[in-house]
């Protein structure tokens, strides 16, 4: 039972950590390299 408590809580970290990231790329210019 609790692996699946941290499992949980990696993907929650994981979910959050992308939505933040792509609003940031969004936010920014899109620069193509």
């Amino acid at each position: 039972m609790k692996k699946l408590i941290v499992i949980s809580i990696i993907l929650g970290g994981a979910v959050a950590a992308l939505k933040r990231y792509q609003q940031h790329v969004n936010k920014m210019p899109n620069i193509e390299y």
